[in-house]
């Protein structure tokens, strides 16, 4: 059986490699929010099956607002 290892989020998206990925991702979209077109500040995860270890598709660069938005949805 294979054991998925824990991942604390708080100390992750606090994390070197965290903001290494980070910048990635906005770099890739062009600082772009994928929801809306505006300026993107936050990184988010569309699933947090990988977290730690995400493939950089599972991340999209997201503004303020619209992140507020996809959390409310989620909930």
């Amino acid at each position: 059986e294979k054991r998925k290892k824990t991942v604390d989020y708080q100390a992750y998206i606090k994390s070197d490699a965290w903001y290494e990925k980070r910048r990635k991702v906005m770099e890739r979209d062009k600082y772009i929010c994928q929801g809306c077109g505006g300026k993107a500040e936050h990184v988010h995860h569309t699933t947090y099956r990988n977290l730690g270890d995400e493939f950089l598709f599972e991340l999209i660069s997201v503004c303020a607002s619209c992140h507020r938005r996809i959390h409310k949805i989620e909930v």
